[in-house]
């Protein structure tokens, strides 16, 4: 019942403005989120991909029922005996689900579903090395 409600509520939260990348550009920050060993990875010849899914503070879905959003790190890292790491938080999304990856020579996309103005909304982030964008 309670898991009917919640996600009764996010299916009629609007989506307040359309999900941002934003590059982590702190080097302790960075470091710490790229170190980290969940999430999933994929590869191409020039970079990994992984992606760590985050859960953002209470009432990050900006109403008074205290839910909250789901933003997604993606970490790049070089496929070279001494990687550079870049690390770009993407989102905020409701409800937000991983449904396809497509990988291509230096290219990686990633279709994201998430709730925007009441309807399931797929968004696709287009991964190259060390560069993300919609």
């Amino acid at each position: 019942m309670i898991l009917l409600s919640l996600l009764f509520a996010i299916v009629l939260i609007p989506q307040t403005g359309p999900p941002k990348v934003t590059e982590i550009k702190d080097s302790d920050k960075r470091e710490l989120i790229g170190s980290l060993l969940s999430g999933d990875s994929y590869s191409v010849e020039e970079f990994t991909l992984r992606i760590h899914k985050k859960e953002n503070p209470y009432g990050s879905a900006g109403n008074d029922t205290g839910e909250i959003t789901h933003s997604y790190f993606f970490v790049i890292s070089d496929n070279d005996g001494y990687p550079r790491r870049s690390v770009f938080e993407v989102g905020a999304f409701y409800g937000p689900e991983i449904k396809e990856v497509r990988k291509e020579s230096g290219l990686i996309e990633v279709d994201i579903e998430y709730y925007a103005n009441f309807k399931k909304t797929v968004r696709t982030v287009f991964i190259r090395q060390h560069r993300i964008s919609f």
